[in-house]
This record gives structure tokens, C-alpha cells and sequence, in this order.
């Protein structure tokens, strides 16, 4: 017979001494034989899969293979408890879901304190994949999961970083593993990624050789994106920021002059004409974008009439402030009431 067991809550009275603070769980667990916490831990791992995977994850080798495969696993075992028996993981299920990536990101935010630049490159490679293929099984209204793939690129850009302290033959082994990563199939849903990818391979693009090769990827990209026009302006930047990198000012102002149909490099030449005080030049950029806010430009066009303005402004053009100040200021801009107010003739 089980003897029933309550508390009187009123009987309960105020210690005359106050109690002593229990001791801590680490040093409970300090005292305890190996044995026994061996026996605790196996014991554990018969109740979570997630337990087991990071206790096995735990025990590994620091940066070599076991340790990807286990890493693996335990992102996987939190996305498998969490998913619904089709697979799916519901909004409400995210969180549980991303544990497992969560729990070696901080892995590999360890690795990169302690300058392991090789594995922590592998473990956050490791996470922006398994996240990036979970995309397609889960409904991630909140970008949580999203948010992780960016965690791990960030984190191999930072490697990438560190290039003068990564020895060169590991410099080679993350620019290979980036090369062929932006191009694996499930990248092909994620072209702004994939391109992220080539950006980080980039900074490690410094032979002929293998520049030779980053810029091979990078074409090939180019060729089976869907979205020309604004992918195109994309690769273009990240070929402009190899030039600037590794070719020097002149090669990449040539670069800036052969793409000024792309707005982006129009915007680099105009605030370049107008840090050069070449005023003349900025105005010209600023009316040639305006002309052509019926074509690939379109929609720019009241910026541009900004900028123009501002170039007129910088270089005394008092008539052409007082035109341009008017049309603004009848297109709903009142900031460029004070403008025109400016450029009038006291007794007007």
C-alpha cells in the first residue's frame, strides 16, 4: 500500500536560521564517480535522440570528418523530432527545430575565437546548408531559419577574412569547397546565396589560377539565373570588387565607364565627378540617367533629378537650381521650397 504524503502549508514557519545555499550542479556532478556519470549519460541517451547525437558530437575529434558527420546529425535529429509525420515542420515547431543548428553555431563561433579558421569554416558551412535544404520542408514565416543560412555565411566570410593566417593549402580547400558549393543542386532555388558564396570565394581568389576560376563560376552563374537584370547588376559588383581588389584605380574606373547603363556604377561615377569637383561630368551622368528613366532606368528618375540638383548646387548654376528647385518643388518635394526661395532675385 502506497502511504500518502502531503504538506500543511500553514504549518510551515520561517527558519530561525537561514538555510544554507544548495551546492551547485557542476560541483554535485564533480563529486560523482566517472563510472556513474557514464552510467547517467548512457541512461540518457535511451530517452533523445537529440541527447545522443550531442554527446556524440561532443565526444569527436575537433575538426576532423567525425565531426561534420556528427554535426549533421544533430541538426537533423532536432529538424526530425520537430517535423510532423510528413516531414513539415509548422510554424509553431520552428524553434525546436533549429536547436540542433543552433548548438553548432556556437561551436563554430568557438572555433573562430580559437583561430581553428579551418573548422570553423566547415562548421558553419555545415549549418547554412542543413538550413538552407530544411527551407524546403518548413514554414518559416518569421525567417528564423533564414536567418541561420546568414549566421553561417557571415561566419565563412569572416573566415575568408582571416586569409593571411590560414595557411595556404586550407586557403585552397575552403575556396574549393565554396566553388563547388555555389553550384550543387540544392543552391538552385538560391541564387542570391550561391552568389553570396562565390563573394566569400572571392577573397580567396588571389592566384591567376583560381581567379581564372572564380570568375569560369561566376560566368556560368551568370548564365542560368532567370532574373537577368538584376542578377546581372549583382555579378557586375562582385566583378567590380575583384577589380578594385587585385587590378588597381584605373582598371576599375574602365569597368565603372563600361557599365554605366547599370545604376549602381552610374551612382559610383557620379559621387566620384562631384568628390573630383567635376561638376560638368556629374551633371552629365545625372541628365543621361534621367533620359533614360523610360528604359532600364525607370523609376530612378526623381532621384536622379536630386542628384542633378545637387550638382548644380555645387557648381554656382543659380538658373538651373532656380529650374530644377520648381519642378521638384511642383512634384510635391516642399524641402525645395527654401531652395528656390534662395535662388530668386530679392525683389521677386
Amino acid at each position: 500500500m502506497i502511504k500518502e504524503t502531503y504538506f500543511d502549508l500553514e504549518s510551515l514557519e520561517e527558519p530561525s536560521q537561514p538555510a544554507s545555499l544548495p551546492e551547485s550542479l557542476e560541483k554535485q556532478l564533480a563529486d560523482i564517480p566517472k563510472e556513474r556519470l557514464v552510467s547517467l549519460l548512457l541512461e540518457l541517451t535511451k530517452h533523445s535522440e537529440s541527447v545522443r547525437q550531442r554527446i556524440r558530437l561532443f565526444v569527436s575529434q575537433s575538426g576532423d570528418k567525425e565531426e561534420l558527420v556528427e554535426s549533421r546529425k544533430l541538426i537533423r535529429s532536432y529538424i526530425k523530432q520537430a517535423s510532423d509525420r510528413h516531414g513539415f515542420v509548422d510554424y509553431n515547431h520552428v524553434h525546436e527545430a533549429v536547436e540542433g543548428a543552433e548548438f553548432v553555431l556556437r561551436a563554430c563561433e568557438q572555433a573562430a575565437e580559437d583561430e581553428e579558421w579551418m573548422r570553423a569554416f566547415g562548421l558553419y558551412l555545415c549549418v547554412a546548408k542543413e538550413m538552407i535544404l530544411l527551407l524546403q520542408s518548413v514554414d518559416d514565416s518569421d525567417g528564423t531559419v533564414g536567418g541561420l543560412v546568414e549566421d553561417g555565411l557571415q561566419g565563412m566570410l569572416e573566415v575568408a577574412a582571416q586569409r593571411e593566417h590560414i595557411p595556404p593549402g586550407q586557403q585552397e580547400q575552403i575556396f574549393r569547397q565554396l566553388i563547388e558549393e555555389s553550384s550543387q543542386p540544392y543552391m538552385a532555388e538560391w541564387a542570391d546565396w550561391s552568389l553570396h558564396m562565390l563573394e566569400i570565394a572571392s577573397k580567396l581568389a588571389i592566384s591567376p589560377e583560381r581567379r581564372q576560376e572564380w570568375e569560369n563560376r561566376l560566368s556560368a552563374a551568370e548564365n542560368r539565373l532567370s532574373d537577368r537584370s538584376y542578377y546581372t547588376a549583382r555579378i557586375a559588383q562582385l566583378r567590380y570588387a575583384m577589380i578594385v581588389n587585385q587590378d588597381g584605380e584605373e582598371q576599375a574606373e574602365h569597368f565603372i565607364d563600361r557599365h554605366l547603363h547599370l545604376e549602381h556604377f552610374r551612382t559610383i561615377a557620379f559621387q566620384k565627378a562631384m568628390d573630383g569637383s567635376q561638376y560638368e561630368r556629374a551633371v552629365q551622368l545625372a541628365e543621361e540617367a534621367i533620359r533614360l528613366e523610360s528604359g532600364s532606368m525607370r523609376g530612378y528618375g526623381s532621384k536622379w533629378k536630386r542628384m542633378l540638383f545637387d550638382a548644380y548646387e555645387r557648381s554656382g548654376d543659380v538658373a538651373k537650381v532656380r529650374q530644377l528647385s520648381e519642378l521638384l518643388l511642383l512634384a510635391g518635394a516642399v524641402e525645395y521650397y527654401t531652395k528656390l526661395k534662395e535662388s530668386c532675385p530679392a525683389d521677386e
